[in-house]
């Protein structure tokens, strides 16, 4: 006999029903489920805010680059790339210095 494959979008749906019916505790929902208290009010929370999308994953990448180069500075070099291809960074780096500290 085959194993049973089961999607995790649906046993977060059928937790969340199974909270919704009222029939059982909420802690031991969890339990079955083997999910930690905390984890099962995310999705309640997600799922009363968003519906069954609030159910999938979210994405976990960055918003923002904490170091990322200034779209003022990225133009600059783009610029000066484009007026002197052969330049390499031993030609450019001076010049964006210069012109950043005058």
């Amino acid at each position: 006999m085959p194993w049973k494959e089961t999607k995790v979008i649906e046993e977060r749906i059928k937790f969340i029903a199974a909270v919704k019916s009222g029939q059982w505790c909420f802690a031991d929902l969890c339990r079955d489920f083997n999910i930690s208290r905390k984890t099962g009010y995310k999705y309640l929370k997600n799922y009363e805010s968003e519906g069954i999308d609030g159910l999938k994953d979210k994405s976990r990448k960055r918003i923002t680059q904490s170091n990322e180069t200034p779209e003022k500075i990225v133009h600059l070099i783009v610029s000066l790339r484009e007026d002197h291809p052969s330049w390499g960074p031993k030609k450019l780096r001076p010049i964006l210095k210069q012109s950043f500290i005058a």
